[in-house]
Parts: C-alpha cells; structure tokens; sequence
C-alpha cells in the first residue's frame, strides 16, 4: 500500500516484483493499492504488470509438483486520482500503463500456474498499436511440455482497458 506511489521502468516493471525465474510460487494474501498509484514502463520489450511484470515458472515439473506454483487471495485496486500530462501519467483513472505487454496482474508469463480468488480493479493502459494487454494477464505462453499450464478460479477483473487510441469498458 502506498499513496502516491510510482513505479516505473524501462524492461521488466511490476508493482511487487519486476522479474521472477522461480521453480515454484507461492503468493497469497497480496495487495497492490492506494491513492495515485501508478506502474509504469516504456521499452520496446517491455513487461508490465501490477503484481509481477515478468514471471517464468519452472516448465518441466509434472503432476502434484507443478500444481504448488499458486497466486491466491491477491488483489491490485485501481487508483482514485489524476496525475499531470507526462511520459508514464495515465488518463481516466487507469493505473498499469506499459508500450508493449500489460496486465493488471502480470505482464507476461510462462509455466504452470493456478490463479484463484484474485481480482483486479486497476485500468491497464497499453500504449503501442501492437501491445499484448488484459485485464489480468498481458500474455500467457505455454511451454512445449504442457499445453494447459494457467488456470484461474473465482477470479475477475473489473477495471478499465484502454489502447492508444481504442478504449474498451
């Protein structure tokens, strides 16, 4: 928590962590949120996210040892306010802001990961014709040893997604 909080890069920026290359995560009980803030990156290959921007989990585990990688009762919360015109500063009360992969939650990721009674109210605010964006995930890859590795469980977004020039509700 934090009021007036900024966090901003040019690669790999997330709100808690920038970049994880973990074998297993555990995160629970999470929160991103307060007054004014804003994550932020601008970067050809940049990663954005309001927990994670860029998450690899170990590919290769199987089974009961894949299903320990867990992100659950985490929430990141919209912000209330407006900052001044700038290069990051966001408009209409949107809060994750990135040129190429953004997500409310994590910008990019790959590996087996369960999702479950999380929820996002922050705005993403992707700022490139060819951005990745979600509400809670920018973009998921799968990995040559599974084909169904991200699953999410009582879990919702209820912000605010905007792309340059073309504005989802």
């Amino acid at each position: 928590y934090g009021d007036h909080t900024q966090v901003k890069g040019t690669s790999n920026v997330g709100g808690i962590i920038a970049k994880a290359d973990v074998d297993t995560l555990n995160m629970n009980n999470v929160y991103l949120y307060g007054s004014n803030l804003l994550v932020g990156g601008k970067g050809y290959y940049s990663y954005i996210g309001g927990l994670i921007g860029h998450l690899s989990v170990a590919s290769k585990l199987k089974g009961s040892e894949a299903e320990k990688s867990k992100i659950s009762n985490c929430y990141v919360a919209g912000r209330n306010a407006v900052y001044g015109a700038g290069e990051y500063d966001l408009n209409g009360g949107i809060t994750i802001t990135g040129q190429k992969i953004v997500g409310s939650f994590i910008g990019e990721g790959t590996g087996p990961l369960k999702i479950e009674q999380s929820f996002s109210t922050a705005g993403v605010y992707a700022t490139d014709d060819y951005s990745r964006y979600g509400g809670l995930i920018g973009q998921y890859k799968n990995s040559v040893y599974e084909s169904r590795e991200l699953s999410m469980d009582q879990c919702y977004y209820a912000g605010r997604i905007k792309k340059s020039s073309y504005d989802e509700n």
